[in-house]
């Protein structure tokens, strides 16, 4: 007879067979990703060392440069936001035979103490079964001190392969058109975090449709989502718990309630 958890891994074993899923390969970034940055290892920029390392998910891979001893002094980061686009734009252009030209930077809101940190996204993009992934190729920037300050570590990251349910939309062209007029809609490849994606129709750099859904919707709002499945997920099961607890209590509490003490005879001389 099976136990009930191995019921619950048994069904999702056999969900996960039945359910189709289509993998696409992506194609390999090139402006920021030279000879250089191809192996893990050191990398000369602005004539000082950089330590490469490379995470690998299912769907990721991210490579970290660090710059080899670079001390973070303790101390508050008088830098304004203007001053680390600058920063990080002017260490891009002294770098870029190694990490290309970026396409966009934003300045995350400037902390009291250092790191600064700058997210960036690549002019060039990356594509699965030629369709766009959104949002790629990025990464991010820490300007720390020094005398000067100066970047001391950059992450790039971009994907390898995507899993989606299906390639082919269930929302065709024509109905996205009939609601877009005049526009040029593309299928695309939204990533919703934590290495999962939806196949979107692309309206424009900012407005993306569910191909499946028609619904519209963002990497924010898909960003959020995930967030509050995994915060009803880790929460539920434990409300679960206490109010189970709290009605064995109550009920050993009334079984108690209810049982009479047992005399014990005596005998009589």
């Amino acid at each position: 007879m099976l136990t009930t958890q191995e019921r619950f891994i048994l069904l999702t074993t056999l969900v996960l067979i039945i359910l189709p899923i289509s993998r696409a390969d992506c194609t390999r970034p090139i402006s920021v990703l030279p000879p250089e940055l191809a192996y893990k290892g050191i990398l000369i920029m602005d004539g000082y060392e950089w330590k490469v390392e490379e995470t690998i998910t299912e769907a990721t891979i991210t490579r970290t440069m660090s710059r080899v001893r670079f001390d973070y002094p303790e101390r508050d980061a008088y830098i304004t936001q203007q001053q680390a686009e600058q920063i990080a734009r002017q260490f891009f252009e002294r770098n870029e035979r190694v990490l290309g030209v970026p396409q966009s930077i934003e300045v995350a809101a400037i902390e009291e103490v250092l790191p600064v940190e700058v997210k960036f996204t690549s002019t060039e993009k990356q594509y699965c079964e030629n369709m766009e992934v959104i949002g790629t190729v990025s990464g991010t920037m820490n300007i720390g001190g020094g005398d000067e300050y100066e970047v001391s570590s950059l992450t790039i990251t971009w994907y390898s392969k995507v899993n989606l349910k299906s390639l082919t939309p269930e929302i065709s062209l024509e109905e996205i058109l009939d609601k877009n007029p005049g526009t040029k809609p593309e299928l695309a490849i939204l990533p919703t975090g934590n290495d999962e994606f939806k196949l979107v129709w692309k309206i424009d750099e900012d407005k993306f449709i569910d191909a499946n859904s028609g619904k519209e919707t963002s990497e924010e709002k898909e960003h959020k989502k995930k967030a509050l499945y995994k915060t009803l997920f880790l929460t539920l099961p434990c409300l679960a718990v206490v109010i189970l607890g709290y009605f064995i209590i109550r009920r050993s509490g009334k079984i108690n309630k209810h049982q009479q003490p047992i005399k014990k005879r005596t005998k009589r001389g």
